[in-house]
């Protein structure tokens, strides 16, 4: 009955979703405490950067998550050797992926924190002592858009990213191992895990290893640290590429990486400009971006080990969908023989028809059944409107009731657009014969990223506009 299959759901999904929310506070309430670092005032990349990290990693361990789920759901880890070498390569892969997307990841958030300081003429001289013959420079701000604050950026985000990858990978196969031998399904406990304790071990490390590099600024210790670090890329790669399990999985899901770090990015402005001008805004913004990007996760897992398992029966290309059976041409000279058409070339009519036919085909929508989205949207309605009432009960965050009706409305409305759009996403990429375990997530992620930073701006102004007033104690 769907009431029980809501209840089983729950019962696994909840309790860890809690945990999730968990995750997702000590995270807000870390980046809150960050944003007042000496580290990140001197260096307002790292504030642009961690949005763009969050999301990274969030996409390479839920890949991760939903790689494992899937093998274990349909039995490739019940093997003890075939376990070992899939976990072993999926570690490499994971590796060689937070690697090279946190050196984009720095490059993008260095550049878009060097546009917008660019113009400015900082003070570059601090007060000295009382009777000092010559100011005291300021090392971090003569050395700001340079060389080396490039140079950090690039390793305090690639350390950063490996070392939370390690972390985080070892914690999520054990939890995929576990889950498995003990009868649990994967698909509903690691995703939430996965995407909140992650983020929190990315932030913890970003800020530690920040703060201590920038002591070192100028030195040429971050450009060895970044040198070093490539040299390990290229030997986690000949591990990946030895390990049969995962290494055609190097060469795929690149494009959906980087698309998403892109996005993301859009995310880390949005973050940096409001960060100080809404008291509380740093502590939602993890939040109000986790809770739906985790439910979305959660259903494309399920969904994904379906597909992979045979068990929903999606829409799917034809056998060689490029090439239609070849037409023949009817010639006004009935003494030439006929002639024999490719219909896979884009100049023929016949093959915008088939491409049109089979766009409208992927597009269509394919509803299992209800009962599984339906109980996920609930449940993180219910942990948000929780959520929120804990902050304003401990005293964190001070609001009326406005406030409290904006955010949470526009939560449920983002839960729904996730839910939808990682559903149509993961079956469309099914039928043009793409891996949802690979290329899904991270369009869901980035895309609903940015939508959490623009909805919870939208429930300040509207709250603002109400006369409600957020005091962030």
């Amino acid at each position: 009955m769907p009431w029980r299959k809501a209840w089983g759901l729950t019962r696994e999904t909840l309790p860890v979703m809690l945990c999730a929310l968990a995750g997702l506070l000590l995270s807000g309430m870390e980046l809150d405490h960050m944003t007042t670092w000496k580290t990140f005032s001197k260096v307002d990349k790292f504030l642009i950067l961690v949005p763009i990290m969050l999301n990274l990693k969030g996409n390479l361990e839920m890949n991760l998550s939903l790689r494992m789920a899937t093998a274990a759901n349909i039995g490739e880890i019940d093997n003890c050797r075939t376990r070992q070498l899939i976990v072993s390569g999926n570690m490499w892969l994971l590796q060689v992926q937070a690697l090279i997307v946190a050196s984009v990841a720095g490059i993008l958030s260095f550049g878009l924190g060097a546009k917008e300081s660019h113009g400015d003429q900082p003070d570059l001289t601090m007060r000295g002592p009382l009777h000092s013959g010559k100011p005291i420079l300021d090392k971090t701000a003569r050395l700001r858009d340079g060389y080396f604050e490039f140079a950090l950026v690039l390793a305090v985000s690639q350390l950063a990213a490996s070392m939370s990858s390690a972390v985080q990978g070892s914690f999520i196969c054990a939890l995929v191992v576990w889950a498995r031998k003990s009868g649990f399904d994967p698909d509903n406990m690691v995703i939430p895990i996965a995407g909140s304790l992650g983020d929190l071990c990315t932030l913890t490390l970003l800020g530690l290893i920040g703060a201590g590099l920038l002591y070192f600024e100028g030195t040429g210790i971050a450009t060895l640290l970044f040198l070093g670090l490539i040299t390990l890329c290229v030997v986690f790669m000949l591990a990946t590429l030895r390990n049969v399990y995962v290494r055609e999985l190097l060469a795929c899901g690149w494009a959906p990486l980087f698309v998403a770090t892109g996005l993301s990015s859009l995310a880390g402005v949005i973050l940096e400009k409001n960060a100080s001008q809404y008291p509380g805004y740093p502590l939602l913004a993890p939040i109000v971006a986790g809770m739906p990007s985790i439910a979305a996760a959660v259903h494309t897992s399920r969904l994904t080990s379906s597909l992979h398992a045979h068990t929903f029966r999606a829409n799917t290309r034809p056998a060689h969908p490029s090439y239609m059976p070849l037409q023949e041409q009817v010639i006004e000279d009935s003494t030439s023989p006929p002639q024999r058409l490719d219909p896979a070339s884009p100049f023929h009519l016949v093959w915008w028809k088939q491409f049109g036919s089979q766009l409208v085909d992927s597009l269509q929508p394919q509803i299992d059944e209800w009962t599984t989205p339906i109980t996920i949207i609930l449940n993180v309605v219910l942990i948000q409107a929780i959520f929120m009432l804990i902050l304003r009960g401990i005293g964190s965050l001070q609001f009326g009731v406005m406030f409290y009706m904006c955010v949470i409305v526009l939560v449920s409305i983002l839960s729904v657009f996730a839910l939808f759009f990682a559903h149509t996403l993961c079956l469309f990429l099914w039928y043009w014969d793409y891996d949802p375990d690979t290329t899904c997530m991270p369009f869901t992620t980035a895309i609903v990223d940015v939508c959490a930073q623009l909805i919870l701006l939208l429930a300040y102004k509207m709250a603002q506009t109400l006369g409600d007033r957020i005091i962030a104690l």
